[in-house]
């Protein structure tokens, strides 16, 4: 299943992107702390640098893209390939694979504390796209050996949306910090194939599938030109020509909100508490510009063969799926919650906080997935504008990742540079192919005002 699996599993390999980085959580002086865990704040205020502001790439599933792409002397090639045995494409994967993407771009971003040095405030502006994907293992066993395969719960989902955040943090008697982030989006793409059956089995020189499934689309913009048949009733039929589906943005899809909560508590001098669940919300999207298919049907597939040693090599093409157009009007409108996430944390700090110890427990829901990780991480602040910390993850991460980062954050610039992709495999390219979730950022920023006063400076029983 050529084009449709290299989307939805090698490309989200190779360019998902999150925030959720767990090396940033405990480094106080980096400005995005407030996006992981509205309460907490940086040392300082800050003004980000346009485009050079926000960068964060990541992946998030349980394959590594090692899994998915093999090398062949000096060339890569991916799973699918006839010269990639079964026995060797198949013994990485699992019943249920799935990879998982979160993009967040900032386009403008500043914060600054109050005149009392404790409450913090931030504007930011970004551009945010997430993608899902769950493709069987019965699928890839029928393409590499042609034996027929009971296939069920398959789909790829993606969106994409721009997002303008004002977050608000203070604090409370106890030694308590709380804090919000409001946010208004503005849905630009969203679209879902998924398929609840797609039993698929072998022909002399064709494949068939038992389809049963639905494609979702909308966006202002988005167009797939159909094609008409009439049966044999004389009834006619629409079809989506998916090879041809375009993209071209004009004015916003959907609209919605979300928010952010967090909660941070020193019970006690040098431990710190903390809380966070984020992107609870959703958009709506509009019924104009909608694309709404299904199919319930056997297909025919040209293209298959299976050699002497039983290696299959069987061809397929997205625009081969036959969904036909459901209704006559532009399609329907539908609104759907945001894929959303929590943080959970526990820091102590010793020699006057120059080294920290945290715990780091994240959950987010993706489409198919809960992901779930737990994090340690040893954090050094020998001097208050310069952090260096580790990390490494336990839960849901078969690469066992560690995880670096250095903050520098003197009067005049704000630099970070996190990642866990240093120990593991790679290409010539550099590009990691040995972990099942990654992590990079880096960003750019101005320090802005004084340094706050946070928990370990505020005395609530006064």
């Amino acid at each position: 299943m050529k084009k449709f699996l290299l989307v939805s599993t090698a490309v989200l390999a190779l360019f998902g992107a999150a925030a959720q980085n767990p090396t940033l959580y405990f480094m106080r002086g980096v400005p995005m702390r407030s996006q992981m865990n509205a309460a907490l704040a940086p040392e300082r205020g800050y003004v980000q640098i346009p485009l050079l502001g926000g960068l964060a790439v990541a992946d998030d599933g349980n394959i590594a893209l090692n899994n998915l792409v093999y090398r062949r002397g000096d060339q890569l090639t991916t799973l699918l390939d006839p010269s990639v045995s079964a026995a060797e494409a198949l013994s990485g994967l699992h019943d249920r694979n799935r990879i998982n993407a979160d993009v967040r771009t900032t386009l403008i971003g500043f914060g600054s504390y109050t005149a009392n040095r404790k409450n913090f405030w931030s504007f930011d502006l970004n551009l945010r796209a997430g993608a899902s994907a769950q493709v069987p293992y019965e699928l890839f066993h029928f393409f590499k050996t042609g034996e027929s395969s009971r296939v069920r719960n398959m789909g790829v989902a993606a969106d994409t949306y721009v997002e303008a955040g004002f977050n608000y943090s203070w604090p409370v008697c106890d030694r308590v910090y709380v804090g919000a982030r409001v946010k208004a989006l503005i849905g630009l793409a969203r679209t879902r194939f998924y398929f609840n059956d797609f039993n698929v089995s072998l022909g002399e020189d064709q494949w068939f599938a038992e389809a049963v499934g639905e494609l979702e689309a909308n966006g202002a913009g988005v167009s797939i030109p159909t094609r008409t048949e009439v049966d044999g009733n004389g009834v006619p039929h629409e079809y989506y020509e998916l090879n041809d589906m375009s993209f071209k943005p004009k004015k916003p899809a959907g609209y919605g909100v979300a928010f952010d909560l967090g909660v941070a508590y020193e019970p006690i001098e040098n431990l710190l508490l903390s809380a966070a669940i984020n992107d609870l919300g959703f958009i709506a999207w509009s019924k104009k510009g909608a694309v709404h298919g299904s199919v319930n049907r056997t297909l025919t597939f040209d293209g298959a063969q299976v050699d002497a040693s039983g290696v299959a090599d069987i061809d397929f093409n997205l625009g081969d799926l036959e969904f036909e157009k459901i209704g006559d009007a532009d399609g329907k409108g539908m609104t759907r919650m945001l894929r959303y996430a929590m943080n959970v944390a526990a820091e102590y700090d010793l020699w006057s906080r120059r080294v920290g110890f945290g715990l780091l427990y994240q959950m987010r829901k993706y489409d198919y997935m809960l992901s779930h990780d737990l994090a340690a991480s040893v954090n050094f602040h020998p001097v208050h504008w310069f952090t260096l910390s580790g990390s490494y993850s336990f839960i849901d991460n078969g690469a066992n990742a560690v995880g670096l980062g250095l903050n520098l954050h003197p009067g005049w610039i704000n630099f970070y540079v996190a990642t866990d992709v240093l120990l593991t495999e790679k290409t010539r390219q550099w590009v990691p192919i040995g972990q099942s979730r990654m992590y990079v950022n880096l960003r750019l920023a101005i320090p802005l005002g004084r340094r706050g006063l946070r928990l370990s400076d505020l005395d609530c029983d006064r």
